[in-house]
């Protein structure tokens, strides 16, 4: 059996507060997906074009309830016609149609399959991360409204080790950690982070929300076929189904937290069933904490190491966007230099105490 566990990663952005250069947090978390890494897949129903959930162990009825609300006027835009959905997602411009019928569920064993492959060879990797950080008011300033509150801000440049943990828990559950860290060597503290300014994370393991244990939360739809990063690729759109989601990311402000469900397309390569691109945004906006848009669109790419037989499959590149408080923000983040991660301990022994001279005058009585 699949399982999936709590989220471990948290992706943190901050806003710049209404007319000043100041930047006041909000904490943004990202789901972290882990997963049970077994090695058979579960069984499925088979049926082309959409595919529904399975079975889930239920969350509480309040939970479910709660979340049922709050997304209660979501609507997945996999279900729009063509060009409704190409204008939402304009990397689908050159999507084929596909004429024959695809068994949907099939196409998913075997991407799950596949994550479920990928995950039980991770090892620990280090790479260099880029960062590149650019935010502006998406509107012109109307007349008596200050200028400087609608200025571009020039791009902030930053360069991070980021290192990938992949380790199981004592219940067999597979987790991909990541971390950054600083030219000492040590783990970059969430205190630190937030001196560096806006800091995402928690993308890099998005992969896994097509592991078979964590499929139930969404519903699928074949879409058709694309040439994607020079790949041919069967694409194939998601939406987390509100009421079903157990370990939802979560936005959190200095004044509350809210849940935050996705949908989204994967480009997957027809070879291999290797996700070659996923694009996420946020299932529905959410005026009540003034946020518009999230939108996570992650280039995925062969990485060979030395001394590794086989390739990795991992991000080299991921851009988030987001629009909140009338502004928008928008953060690269470049992987490359990928290399194996060991940690050298060094034993220092203490060499053993040479025993006191004996006092030749001690003991002596005249």
């Amino acid at each position: 059996m699949f399982s999936s566990v709590p989220p471990s990663k948290l992706c943190r952005t901050y806003s710049p507060v209404s007319g000043t250069g100041a930047l006041a947090p909000a904490l943004f978390f990202f789901l972290a997906l882990s997963a049970s890494a077994q090695t058979q897949l579960p069984a499925s129903p088979q049926s082309p074009g959409t595919a529904s959930p399975q079975v889930a162990a239920a969350p509480s009825a309040d939970w479910r309830a709660a979340q049922k609300k709050e997304w209660a006027n979501a609507s997945p835009y996999f279900n729009d016609a063509l060009p409704e959905l190409q204008a939402a997602v304009p990397e689908l411009k050159d999507l084929h149609l596909s004429t024959a019928e695809e068994n949907l569920n099939s196409l998913l064993d075997r991407v799950g399959q596949t994550c479920v492959h990928l995950l039980q060879r991770m090892p620990n990797v280090i790479s260099h991360e880029q960062v590149i950080t650019q935010w502006r008011n998406p509107k012109m300033p109307e007349q008596g409204e200050p200028i400087q509150q609608f200025l571009v801000f020039l791009p902030q440049h930053q360069q991070f080790t980021y290192l990938l943990m992949s380790h199981r828990t004592p219940q067999g559950v597979a987790v991909l950690d990541e971390y950054r860290m600083g030219k000492n060597g040590r783990r970059i503290s969430s205190a630190e982070l937030e001196s560096h300014g806006p800091i995402a994370e928690g993308f890099i393991n998005d992969w896994l929300r097509f592991y078979p244990g964590n499929r139930r939360e969404s519903h699928f739809r074949f879409l058709g076929r694309e040439e994607m990063d020079g790949h041919k690729t069967l694409v194939v759109a998601f939406a987390q189904i509100p009421g079903s989601v157990q370990f939802p990311a979560q936005y959190v402000l200095k004044e509350k937290s809210v849940q935050i469900l996705f949908q989204g397309v994967a480009w997957i390569d027809s070879s291999n069933f290797h996700i070659v691109r996923l694009r996420q945004d946020m299932l529905a906006p959410r005026p009540d904490i003034l946020l518009s848009r999230t939108t996570t669109d992650i280039h995925f790419a062969e990485v060979r190491i030395p001394k590794m037989a086989s390739a990795l499959w991992v991000p080299r590149e991921c851009t988030v966007s987001w629009d909140f408080r009338n502004r928008s923000f928008q953060q690269r983040h470049i992987y490359s230099r990928f290399r194996l991660y060991a940690v050298k301990t060094k034993i220092l022994l203490t060499p053993p105490q040479q025993p006191a001279a004996p006092n030749s005058g001690a003991g002596q009585h005249q």
